[in-house]
């Protein structure tokens, strides 16, 4: 499962971490939580586990989102994309291309917004993925 994961998966795409969780956020002072990616454009987005997708739409702040819960009470989110590439209800599997990274959401850049929560709870990503 999900739990005995932690500190093995891989990060959803291959980008600079330019915010990391718990890094305060210049537009507003509050606290970062997730991380966010610079990237060269428009790439794959990978999920970090085998799950199924619970959401996936445009939702205000985060732009094209895609949600997949892994069981075990957690969820990944991959914000701001150009493209998705699931809808609600399919499965995926560890490391499956699920959407291309972009500038949705309000970004001036192309990247990606990721979080991993725990419950509700957002938990610090750098933790479970290397």
């Amino acid at each position: 499962g999900f739990l005995k994961q932690k500190g093995r998966l891989s990060y959803p795409v291959d980008g600079k971490i330019v915010r990391s969780f718990g890094s305060r956020l210049p537009e507003s002072g509050m606290r970062s939580e997730g991380s966010f990616f610079n990237t060269k454009g428009s790439v794959s987005v990978t999920s970090i586990f085998r799950g199924r997708v619970l959401f996936a739409d445009f939702l205000k702040g985060y732009g094209l989102l895609i949600i997949v819960d892994h069981g075990d009470d957690h969820i990944s989110l991959y914000g701001h994309n150009d493209q998705l590439l699931k809808k609600v209800g399919d499965k995926v599997e560890s490391d499956e291309v699920i959407a291309k990274s972009g500038v949705t959401g309000g970004l001036k850049s192309h990247g990606l917004y990721f979080e991993i929560r725990d419950n509700a709870t957002p938990i610090d990503v750098s933790k479970w993925c290397r």
